[in-house]
């Protein structure tokens, strides 16, 4: 049997994931959602220190790279029927959503694809004030001449990304609910149980 035949198997057969396999697919999920929750948390006390600081759009810039990690195992880009299978397999395990703020695609694709998207942004030679790694309104967008690469508005919850507002206020609240259901199944046998879980949604 080849590695695509057992792939195809273990799609069908097994939803996607060898049963002893479960663990660490449960500890990969938890340690991204631990250090989402560690820099959410950092990214609050930024705030509290001092709301201008860079530290604020660092620490958020890095919470987003965390739920990426999260998404993808939930939502995966590969549409190979091993993916797929995995995917709606932990979504049912850690009853995330549909409509989970984790499954933002915008957000993922900007972590993911950073640099293409700045090029893109530059080659467009904007004119005017560029602004990036600014912590203030959001509204900063709708100026004329103004063109924001990366903008952090705490009090709205909404990050910018080249001139384009995103909302991050669900996204703490998804994460701590990972967490919790991956520290449960990791503590009670390492193996995916939805009927276990907590029943806040995801």
């Amino acid at each position: 049997m080849t590695q695509g035949e057992y792939a195809q198997r273990i799609a069908a057969e097994f939803n996607g994931i060898l049963p002893y396999h479960e663990i660490f697919y449960i500890r990969a999920i938890g340690f991204a959602a631990d250090r989402a929750l560690q820099t959410f948390h950092r990214f609050g006390k930024a705030i509290q220190n001092d709301k201008h600081s860079p530290l604020v759009v660092a620490s958020l810039q890095e919470a987003l790279n965390h739920c990426a990690a999260i998404s993808r195992f939930f939502w995966p880009t590969a549409k190979d029927a091993l993916a797929v299978a995995r995917g709606k397999t932990l979504r049912q395990a850690f009853r995330a959503a549909d409509d989970s703020p984790l499954r933002s695609r915008a957000i993922r694709n900007h972590v993911e694809h950073f640099d293409e998207r700045l090029d893109r942004f530059l080659s467009n030679d904007p004119m005017g004030q560029l602004c990036d790694f600014v912590v203030g309104s959001s509204e900063l967008v709708n100026e004329q001449a103004t063109h924001v690469m990366l903008l952090v508005d705490p009090e709205a919850q909404i990050v910018v990304l080249f001139g384009e507002k995103y909302d991050f206020s669900g996204l703490t609240d998804c994460v701590g609910a990972v967490h919790a259901a991956a520290y449960a199944m990791d503590t009670n046998g390492g193996r995916l149980n939805p009927k276990d879980q907590p029943s806040q949604p995801t």
